[in-house]
């Protein structure tokens, strides 16, 4: 049997793509929090060293893959790579078919050939002194918003988006 699984990020970014500062993120949206556990609830989560140490407590019930040098298996000589092949083998166990992508900017850019979908909460406003920052990957469509959108305390516009790849084939999958 075959079992292949779908690579989604999950991210949230500011109106120019803005997802932190000094490894944190730059805002406070409990209805993001809310989204984000609602979303990866029951799922395999990947997500870079810096993101796992910058989150502000742990991720339960969710299978989390950091990706670091220190937990990746030697036959795979690369931290990603052992980070996916460990998720994949967790959804199947988990009975799910989706592998959760949350970062950072680097885990991000490196699975953009891989990813299948985007889950995207969109802050509109602008932050400065953002230095990292999430760009939809190219060949992706806007499909939709996925919930209502909301206007936090500080004012701030919230949006959740949904993009799909416009040509499923042309995505490089193997997972």
């Amino acid at each position: 049997m075959i079992f292949k699984c779908k690579v989604v990020h999950i991210v949230a970014v500011g109106r120019n793509g803005e997802i932190g500062k000094d490894n944190k993120m730059l805002w406070h949206i409990p209805e993001d929090f809310k989204y984000f556990k609602e979303m990866t609830i029951g799922h395999a989560v990947v997500m870079g060293r810096k993101t796992w140490e910058g989150l502000p407590a742990p991720l339960t019930r969710r299978c989390v893959h950091v990706v670091s040098k220190d937990n990746c298996n030697p036959t795979w000589k690369n931290p990603l790579i052992s980070a996916l092949g460990r998720a994949k083998d967790a959804c199947f166990h988990l009975r799910t078919n989706i592998i959760w992508v949350a970062g950072g900017q680097r885990v991000y850019e490196t699975t953009n050939d891989i990813v299948d979908e985007v889950f995207l909460t969109r802050v509109h406003a602008d932050f400065d002194g953002a230095d990292t920052f999430y760009k939809i990957p190219e060949g992706f469509v806007f499909c939709g918003y996925v919930q209502k959108s909301i206007k936090t305390k500080e004012g701030w516009d919230v949006t959740f988006e949904k993009w799909v790849r416009k040509d499923v084939d042309k995505s490089l999958n193997l997972l």
